[in-house]
């Protein structure tokens, strides 16, 4: 995805559906800030988008840009610590 086309998405709510539409827009390239009020649900936030990455794998659509934006998602993932 090149620049132009990346967009910043802000998801409302990090909860059952809030964290997958988060990961769904990360996984194909857009910068994406998930604003969850509940604590218990913020700070479970990084376990359950591991989850999905572990459930689907690092790769799951192959493209010619996907190895490159799973790149920059395990990038984020050790800076968050998961």
């Amino acid at each position: 995805m090149s620049e132009h086309t990346q967009q910043k998405i802000g998801v409302v709510g990090g909860d059952l559906i809030g964290h997958g539409i988060a990961y769904l827009f990360a996984a194909v390239g857009h910068h994406v800030n998930v604003f969850e009020p509940f604590s218990d649900m913020r700070n479970s936030l990084p376990r359950r988008l591991l989850a999905i990455v572990e459930l689907l794998g690092d790769d799951p659509h192959p493209d010619a840009n996907c190895s490159a934006r799973f790149a920059r998602f395990r990038d984020a993932r050790r800076r968050l610590g998961f």
